[in-house]
């Protein structure tokens, strides 16, 4: 698992193999997030339109999260260790600046 891309406070795109995975930031007095695998046409999408294909998608969970009920992976820090490709992220990302 590997992060790919970032929104600050918004989402948060993976890969793990060839399988993409995006972290939405949802709510306002209670924060919580929604973790999804992307569909193909989603990827189709990321791929010709970049991060605003991201940011669409994004904004659809957030608007109506209980949609993507069916689509949230439940335990998704734990279950691919989420946690140390988030670390590596934020230790390249610090070196780059």
């Amino acid at each position: 698992m590997q992060v790919i891309l970032e929104s600050n406070w918004s989402w948060m795109l993976f890969e793990e193999e060839s399988d993409f995975y995006l972290s939405v930031v949802c709510g306002s007095s209670a924060i919580f997030t929604r973790e999804l695998r992307l569909t193909e046409e989603e990827v189709l999408a990321f791929r010709n339109n970049g991060e605003s294909a991201l940011d669409d998608i994004a904004s659809a969970v957030r608007y109506r999260p209980q949609h993507f009920d069916d689509r949230h992976i439940k335990g998704f820090m734990t279950r691919y260790d989420v946690s140390t490709a988030i670390l590596y992220w934020k230790i390249n990302q610090g070196a780059k600046r």
